[in-house]
């Protein structure tokens, strides 16, 4: 015991500094390995900010499908064949999701695809006449199952008669409000559409400003 007593000072520094070190090296060895977690990090929340953006682009696309082929559709008018309800260039609010329930009515303004290879692209008509109905054009006015159809939108009145037709069962009659300059189902290769065909119901111009409102 006394020989510990007399253990010399600088031999008891010695053991406390060594004591005293190493928690410092032990630090100093927590703080080198502390840039290499967070560069790991760094790393995974750049690859995850990626990952998230593709899902955000992912869902935004799937949206857009889903809206456009499922619920609602913008169109350009091209041509002047439904002067003057619609305008050429008028930009319209189509629903879509008509095609689903079969409920087309007569008077409809739609959008339309005319039998192949006639034109790949939409027409917009309007429904005169339903499945069953017999149609006639003789001067200038139009006949629905023998009685004059009043048609107040009617600015351009055909100038050549159309003899009295059935429309086929699953089939609509349809024709531009400009009748003078309009193909159309009174057209041979044109004629009655099939239900199919028929692709929305035209709801409102939006486009331009000066004319926003329903389409009737």
């Amino acid at each position: 015991m006394e020989k510990n007593e007399n253990k010399p000072a600088d031999a008891v520094e010695q053991v406390q500094a060594a004591g005293q070190e190493q928690p410092a090296q032990e630090q100093q060895q927590g703080q080198a390995q502390q840039p290499d977690n967070n560069a790991e990090k760094g790393k995974k929340s750049t690859g995850q900010e990626i990952f998230d953006w593709v899902k955000s682009i992912a869902g935004a696309l799937a949206i857009v499908f889903v809206l456009r082929f499922f619920v609602f559709q913008m169109v350009r008018v091209d041509g002047r064949s439904m002067m003057e309800t619609l305008q050429h260039n008028d930009i319209l609010f189509v629903t879509v999701f008509d095609r689903f329930f079969d409920n087309w009515e007569r008077g409809d303004v739609v959008i339309c695809n005319y039998p192949d290879p006639i034109s790949k692209g939409y027409r917009v008509k309007r429904i005169i006449g339903l499945p069953g109905d017999t149609i006639e054009v003789k001067d200038g006015v139009t006949y629905v199952n023998g009685e004059a159809l009043e048609e107040d939108y009617i600015d351009h009145p055909a100038v050549t008669d159309f003899p009295e037709t059935t429309v086929p069962e699953g089939h609509y009659f349809v024709m531009g409000d400009n009748r003078s300059n309009s193909r159309d189902s009174r057209v041979k290769d044109v004629g009655p559409l099939e239900e199919s065909a028929l692709q929305g119901r035209v709801r409102l111009r939006v486009f331009p400003f000066t004319a926003i409102g329903p389409i009737k």
